[in-house]
């Protein structure tokens, strides 16, 4: 039992996986938290190239 639990503490696999969901989770929360100043930036940008 004790081996099959530091087996189990010890398994990295799927580790990179869970990674890059919590970063995605983030990113997407940041992303839905700044929407508005996001959208307004990208908009004056827009705006300087667009009015060149």
């Amino acid at each position: 039992m004790i081996i099959i639990f530091r087996e189990f503490i010890y398994d990295e696999q799927g580790i990179h996986t869970l990674e890059v969901a919590i970063v995605t989770a983030i990113l997407i929360s940041l992303a839905i938290v700044f929407r508005e100043t996001v959208l307004t930036y990208c908009k004056s940008i827009a705006e300087k190239i667009i009015g060149q």
